[in-house]
């Protein structure tokens, strides 16, 4: 009796059925957990910035240009989706933000609008009343449209 075409591939599939769907379960608790594993090889998601823990809920945040000239590089700042500055142009001298925390986990994005007149965008924030933490950081490299992030945990009191 002649086998057509098909009948190889799909006997293989019912015969391991079971190693495809071990591989997509791999993949996805991979996905999913990334958050956890990645830092631990060394790669840092959200911009090169690192979570931080304050002892306070009111904290000042203090964004200057860290790149080799101050060069007119523009971000936006945004506390838990809520913009805090719109279109800011990058000081030498830094620009101080007051943020009211809520309890727990704070997400703080920086997004670049452009590099300035010599690329790329590179922000230093430092961020007060620290108990856990780079009090001072710098965020990669940043192009036109990139975002740096990082979570503030504030206490619950």
């Amino acid at each position: 009796m002649q086998n057509e075409w098909w009948e190889s591939p799909v006997c293989w599939l019912c015969d391991y059925w079971w190693a495809l769907l071990a591989a997509v379960l791999l993949a996805l608790t991979a996905y999913f957990t990334s958050d956890l594993w990645l830092p631990k090889l060394g790669f840092e998601p959200g911009g090169g910035l690192q979570d931080v823990r304050v002892s306070q809920r009111d904290v000042e945040l203090t964004l200057r240009d860290n790149g080799n000239a101050v060069d007119g590089d523009r971000t936006r700042v945004s506390l838990n989706g809520e913009i805090v500055l719109e279109d800011h142009t990058l000081t030498g001298e830094g620009t101080v933000v007051t943020l009211d925390l809520k309890r727990g986990s704070n997400l703080v994005e920086i997004m670049a609008l452009n590099e300035g007149y010599s690329s790329p965008n590179t922000v230093e924030v430092a961020v007060s009343h620290i108990v856990e933490g780079p009090a001072v950081q710098v965020s990669d490299d940043l192009i036109t449209g990139e975002m740096a992030e990082f979570t503030i945990r504030a206490p619950w009191w």
